[in-house]
Order: structure tokens, then sequence, then C-alpha cells
């Protein structure tokens, strides 16, 4: 008896083979979550299944209930056997499990046999993606991770580009860096799953270390600037060892479009590295007579540079700045002129949980 449970990244046919068995049974296609129930034979009875593996996803058999005894094997050759398998499970009973971390795409062969005379026994297939759960938006413009790719396979992987705190999902465009001590790694960027180069947003340029891709402005590369995830493609030929993959946030090329509008008297947590620009401007009126913007509370060291018509270029002379050491800073301006006032939070050193606020008065209008 078949029950199917849903999903898409995997298809399964099965064959038996066995002494009294003479023919090949139908093929039957599953998903992730699908279970094949009623699973019975006899002693030194072979029952051979064909999974089709899709790039990324790992692969978790299990075996459980029923009577007798059997036991689970999976490997690439369609003439697995129990002396040459890869992945072996020879428990007693009918309670076994295999779990493939990183298999090779294309057909992965499953093979029962029986130890014993058994009846009624369950298998169920399992998959799931590879995840890089980075957090980039609001809480760090950067994250690092491990990474390993087997030779000749590939790996899909689920970044989280933008969190979920409030107010913080503004990602302009990222750089994903793929580095390692051996191997090689061949990068496609995507906004759905799954990636591949044919229709990726982004490819790198070859596959030797260190391999980067990079997309700009998400918007035009068909990316939502507000998208939870990206997927990223990673293949190896020889393999990679030692891997690390480490993903930037970056600001968009020019424009207001890289200035966060902030709401005056509202506060805004501000996370960053050392080196890292936060840009943001505040509208003011015509009627405004005082401009004051702060930053105060949090961890590390951050400079405020505030600028009125553009964003200012913190390494000149030109913009208003207060550069204390620590994250208590204040700019004050008296009779402000109407139009945006951009304003700048550089980190001296790693900051973060930095209260930012910018606040208008103004007078009353007869």
């Amino acid at each position: 008896m078949l029950k199917s449970m849903g999903g898409t990244a995997w298809a399964l046919a099965a064959v038996v083979v066995g002494a009294f068995v003479g023919e090949a049974r139908a093929q039957v296609e599953l998903n992730p979550g699908d279970r094949v129930t009623g699973i019975s034979g006899r002693a030194d009875e072979d029952t051979l299944y064909v999974l089709q593996v899709a790039p990324g996803a790992n692969a978790v058999i299990t075996l459980s209930g029923g009577s007798g005894d059997c036991d689970l094997y999976a490997g690439y050759s369609e003439d697995i056997s129990e002396d040459d398998a890869p992945f072996k499970s020879e428990g007693s009973r009918t309670k076994e499990k295999i779990t493939i971390a990183d298999p090779i795409s294309g057909e992965l062969f499953i093979l029962i046999r029986g130890r014993n005379r058994f009846r009624n026994v369950t298998m169920t297939v399992a998959s799931q993606l590879q995840v890089v759960d980075q957090t980039l938006a609001a809480t760090r413009t950067s994250a690092e991770s491990r990474l390993r790719v087997n030779a000749g396979t590939e790996r899909q992987l689920r970044l989280t580009i933008n969190g979920g705190a409030a107010g913080a999902r503004d990602t302009r465009g990222i750089r994903i860096t793929v580095t390692g001590t051996e191997g090689d790694a061949e990068l496609a960027l995507k906004g759905t799953y799954p990636a591949s180069a044919d229709d990726a947003a982004a490819v790198s340029d070859g596959n030797e270390l260190p391999s980067v891709v990079e997309v700009t402005d998400l918007a035009e590369s068909g990316i939502s600037t507000t998208a939870r995830y990206a997927f990223l493609a990673v293949r190896s030929n020889t393999g990679l060892t030692g891997g690390k993959i480490k993903i930037e946030r970056l600001a968009s090329s020019g424009g207001d479009g890289e200035a966060r509008k902030l709401t005056s008297g509202s506060t805004t947590r501000i996370n960053g590295d050392e080196g890292d620009e936060l840009k943001f401007y505040v509208s003011v009126p015509s009627n405004a007579t005082l401009l004051r913007v702060r930053t105060s509370g949090g961890t590390g060291n951050a400079d405020l540079y505030v600028q009125r018509g553009e964003i200012p270029d913190t390494d000149s002379d030109e913009p208003l700045s207060s550069v204390n050491d620590g994250n208590s800073e204040t700019i004050e301006v008296d009779e402000p002129e109407s139009g945006r006032w951009y304003i700048v939070v550089k980190g001296v050193e790693d900051f973060s949980n930095v209260r930012l606020v910018a606040t208008v008065e103004t007078e009353d209008e007869d």
C-alpha cells in the first residue's frame, strides 16, 4: 500500500527482485515525506528502489514497524549488494535508518534485504534543503559559515538575506564569497529554488578560489530588496575542503536609494561592523526651528555625521560631526534649511543595539 504525503524534491521507483518474483513492479514516484507501507519478503529476498536525488537535498531513509528482520542499504549502482553498498544499516529486526548528508545528485539505489522473513514494514524517505541561516539586515552587515562540497556534487543553499526584525528589511545588494584550503567552487545566485547557472541573477567568474558572486541591485536582478531568502548553487568538480562562505550586505550605487528614511522622534536601533557607514535621511519642513540628531546606548563605538542635501563624506570637513568615544553623539542645527538632511553613522569599532533618533521641532504657522 502506498500513502502520499506531498512534496516535490524526489522521485522514487521500486523493483522487487527475488526467487519467486519474476517481473518488476510498476514504477511509483514519491515525494519528501511519502511512505511505502506493507513491505514484506522472505529471507535473502531483495527489494530495490531507485531515488532521483535533487541537487542540494540530503537523504534520510528509515524502516520501521512490522515483524521479522530486514536490513537497509543505499548506493549509486543498480548492482548494489549488501557487500559493496557504501551506506548500510544492519540492526536487528526491522528498525533501520540511513542518513546521507550530501548525496550525489541523480540516481540513488536503496536495497531492502530480508535477513529472515519480514512483513508489513514501512519505509519513509525524507529530504531537507541545506540551510545557511544568516541575518544581514539590521543585525549584521556580514556573516560567515563553514561549507563543504564533495567532488562532482552541487549544494543548494538557502540564504537568509533579511531578518525578521521590524524595519530591518532593506538589503540593497549582496556579495557572496566562497573560500577554502583546497578545491574549487562555481556559484550561481537566484531568488527562487533551485538556483542554476542557466537562469541565475548572477554567477561567479569561473570556479577558482576565492569564488565570488555579487548583485549590487537586488531589484534589477529579480530578487526583491525585502525578500527573506535567496538561493545559491555551489558546484565543485574536485571537492571543496576547509570551505567558508561569507555573505555581505551592499549599499546600492549612488542616489537617495542607499539612505533609509527616518521619522522625526522615532527611535531606530542600529548595528554595524568597524568601517561600516549606515546612511539615513530626515525631511525638514520650512517652519522647522531645530534639527537634533542623537545616538546613544548599545556597545562599541560609532561616530555621527549630518549634512543637508547630500550624503556626508566622512573623510571631509564639510559635514557636521560628533566623534566622541562610545556611542553618545549629538548634533543640533538651529533654524535648519528645509529639505532632506542626510545622516551617516560610521563604525569606529563594531557596534550593536545603538539608538538613533532624529527630531525636527517646528513652530506653528498662522
